[in-house]
């Protein structure tokens, strides 16, 4: 059952860092003065979505893929924009769409520890329910005589 749980959650963990190293990329974009260096940033924090993007259809989060997938179609607007105020308005589009698949990631991350962790314990349940029987017996009142 462990080996299970950490194959899943391997491409989770890779998702969720890749989802990090966008959105670090995306800040530096946005606190460049040149559109030079916000291009150079913004193409590294695409890199990183395509990434996560692998890793989350491993991972099965489809919801979070869906966002980062929107956030990876933004991006191309950035680079495409012919003003820098666009190309900074689209970058915070991308943005919230990465912040968006890091909150679905979490939930999805989340709800698989519950059902792992579930999972365990109605293994381990019916051996602690005989460990814990002897404690469980009620003790009869002592008979007056």
């Amino acid at each position: 059952m462990s080996a299970l749980a950490d194959q899943n959650k391997k491409p989770c963990n890779k998702a969720y860092e890749n989802l990090d190293i966008a959105l670090l990329n995306f800040d530096k974009a946005y606190n460049t003065d040149h559109s030079r260096d916000l291009r150079n940033f913004t193409r590294k924090a695409k890199n990183a979505l395509l990434k996560a993007m692998n890793a989350l259809e491993d991972c099965g989060c489809q919801d979070a893929l869906s966002a980062a997938l929107d956030g990876a179609i933004e991006t191309k607007k950035v680079m495409k924009a012919t003003n820098f105020e666009d190309a900074l308005y689209y970058l915070s589009v991308s943005r919230g769409y990465t912040e968006e698949a890091m909150s679905y990631l979490t939930d999805c991350i989340l709800e698989f520890e519950i059902r792992y962790e579930a999972k365990v314990f109605d293994t381990i349940a019916p051996v602690k329910k005989v460990l814990l029987a002897p404690d469980i017996i009620e003790e009869k009142p002592p008979n007056p005589q």
